[in-house]
């Protein structure tokens, strides 16, 4: 196009244009969606550890899981909340479960159960959840 004519865009070439950026659109805004509350859940999986690593060493020590907080040497529940992330608990048998307060994530929580493995002495942990499946980190889609 030659501009020096002063003659302007065509119609057909404003709606090429708004074709191409509508695609464009409908594909990304998703993408982007999916992409930022994954990355809003997996401060959750930064808020586990230090919750696993307590509930790890009862277990070590004492031979059974944890039931609470205290017992696994963290503080209260709410002592332990981030942008995202409303509460870490620590439940009846060592269960980790962190509560998210943001929108995207429906309120839901990520949670963790332990399951002690006799054979080699190890701690298996399996992440259950109710947020839908494209929304959690890698780690918790079991």
């Amino acid at each position: 196009m030659n501009f020096r004519t002063g003659r302007g865009y065509t119609l057909i070439e404003l709606m090429a244009v708004t074709l191409v950026l509508g695609v464009l659109a409908a594909i990304a805004l998703p993408a982007y969606f999916n992409y930022s509350t994954r990355a809003k859940a997996s401060e959750g999986l930064s808020f586990f550890v230090p919750a696993k690593k307590g509930v790890v060493e009862f277990r070590l020590q004492s031979g059974r899981f944890p039931d609470n907080n205290g017992e696994a040497g963290l503080g209260a529940p709410t002592d332990y909340s981030g942008d995202y992330v409303a509460s870490v608990t620590v439940g009846a048998n060592g269960v980790v479960s962190v509560l998210f307060d943001d929108p995207a994530l429906l309120g839901g929580s990520l949670v963790w159960t332990p399951s002690y493995v006799p054979v080699d002495g190890s701690i298996k942990w399996v992440c259950s959840t109710a947020i839908p499946h494209t929304l959690v980190p890698k780690t918790c889609r079991n």
